[in-house]
């Protein structure tokens, strides 16, 4: 049984099951991924806007999380402490890693073309 959350009426009637991945505090340098099996249930009050909702487990799973609360509260720390910054002496791990004269290959969709870097184009057929 678990409480709509918009019209906090007690349903039973499960809708669905599915596993839920999670990722969590790495342990021993290691990552976790928590599989959570959980139950999407139907909302008992006709009136309400929400049809269905999915249970979510105290201290472990929020709304669309992907991390655990747990997880989500540590990496919220860390935001705040950095406050913005990547620290003294480090790069952001996002971004372009390779030299910057480097050109990045992509394939162009729906077209016989390469893309480069360089914004030239050229013919892949025939290779």
């Amino acid at each position: 049984m678990a409480a709509c959350p918009g019209c906090g009426v007690a349903s039973a009637r499960v809708h669905s099951r599915y596993v839920r991945r999670l990722a969590d505090s790495a342990v021993g340098h290691r990552g976790v991924v928590i599989e959570l099996g959980v139950r999407r249930f139907r909302c008992q009050d006709s009136a309400c806007t929400r049809a269905t909702f999915v249970e979510q487990i105290d201290g472990l799973t929020f709304r669309y999380g992907r991390r655990s609360a747990g997880l989500q509260r540590v990496l919220q720390r860390l935001a705040l402490m950095l406050a913005g910054r990547a620290g003294p002496g480090r790069r952001p791990a996002c971004g372009n890693t390779r030299g910057h004269r480097e050109p990045v290959h992509t394939a162009a969709p729906h077209t016989g073309l390469a893309r480069s870097g360089g914004g030239h184009a050229k013919s892949t057929r025939g290779r």
